[in-house]
């Protein structure tokens, strides 16, 4: 679905994986670029985390190939161990003390560094205050406290991929900003390649600049996309419907198949502050700005949109931006801009 570069640090060729007679996932093809942050969003039981197992090299696919820098990689090989590291979703840390945990990674990998100046380097790069935490115990943290020492237990080891599966899940509001922080900040100074899985689509949307949505095990294309389920009801011979909350939120074109999911790209979504005169082929819907979110090195800004329990993901250009959060407005996209993916 991506083309091969050498842009590319992953390549996944016919990748299939199973537990037990259970397809997990079934990748024909799928391609990671180099230096970015790659999100991984989708549903529970899509195939994100085994997904990012395999691009961990935590487990080996049952079938295909997956290729590290054009070469293939296999589980828990040592050239490996040194190039990629993982922050699985539960902080798993040893019965020591915070900077204990944090060196540990250097220690088995030989380094000859200072590992107290590293150790307190880490620590500041997750914000938390070296003097303060640098001998506490690991029963002595926080949920998120926690989860930010073992995330700069990845950091201090300055991998050139780092997988984070649901880094924010379940920890207080400071270390998820701390957290985002950090990841921001390995991203522009270590250009590390970061993959992170989140069930928030909105903050992941956010964060990353490119991402694939899991479906049933199988990626449904690698960019940005508001991704509507089905099922979808006939209005008329050429229009069917969305209906959520009670209201009719999208209308679409006739689906090709009763399971097939609606894709509308954030930059075929036109904002105003006032509502437009209805043209052919054109739906309007009435929503509020919840965040924006500035796209480095892009010409456009992100805005999330709430429609009621539903966030839509839609681009501004900067030239042309006049929004602010809480504002009340109007998103407008076209019929024809609505794509498919049938899963049948």
């Amino acid at each position: 679905m991506t083309p091969q570069s050498t842009d590319n640090i992953y390549e996944l060729k016919h990748i299939q994986h199973f537990y037990g007679h259970n397809k997990a996932l079934d990748i024909s093809h799928l391609c990671i670029p180099r230096g970015r942050r790659f999100g991984v969003a989708g549903p529970n039981g899509s195939g994100k985390s085994t997904l990012l197992k395999l691009l961990a090299f935590c487990e080996s696919p049952t079938k295909g190939t997956l290729l590290l820098n054009g070469k293939p990689a296999h589980m828990f090989s040592p050239s490996i161990r040194c190039k990629v590291s993982m922050l699985p979703q539960t902080s798993y840390l040893l019965n020591r003390t915070v900077a204990a945990n944090i060196a540990y990674g250097l220690k088995l990998r030989h380094s000859t560094k200072n590992f107290n100046t590293l150790v307190m380097e880490a620590l500041d790069s997750v914000g938390l205050n070296a003097h303060d935490f640098v001998y506490r115990r690991n029963h002595e943290l926080s949920g998120g406290e926690a989860r930010r020492v073992a995330l700069a237990a990845r950091l201090v080891l300055k991998p050139d991929v780092l997988v984070l599966d649901e880094p924010t899940a379940g920890i207080d509001a400071e270390s998820t900003v701390r957290i985002q922080d950090s990841i921001l900040d390995i991203s522009k100074k270590l250009k590390t390649t970061l993959i992170i899985s989140s069930h928030d689509h909105e903050w992941l949307s956010d964060i990353c600049e490119t991402q694939v949505f899991m479906f049933q095990g199988r990626p449904i294309g690698t960019e940005k996309k508001n991704i509507i389920f089905g099922p979808f009801e006939p209005v008329s011979a050429y229009k069917w419907q969305k209906i959520e909350d009670g209201q009719k939120r999208f209308i679409v074109p006739t689906p090709p198949s009763p399971h097939a999911i609606a894709l509308i790209d954030p930059g075929d979504i036109h904002v105003f502050s006032e509502k437009p005169p209805l043209e052919s082929d054109h739906i309007i819907i009435e929503g509020q700005i919840t965040r924006l979110f500035v796209i480095p090195y892009c010409s456009a800004i992100n805005l999330s949109i709430r429609l009621g329990q539903r966030h839509l993901l839609a681009q501004v250009k900067k030239e042309n931006f006049k929004f602010f959060p809480g504002q009340r407005v109007y998103a407008v996209y076209k019929m024809g801009n609505v794509q498919w993916y049938d899963p049948e």
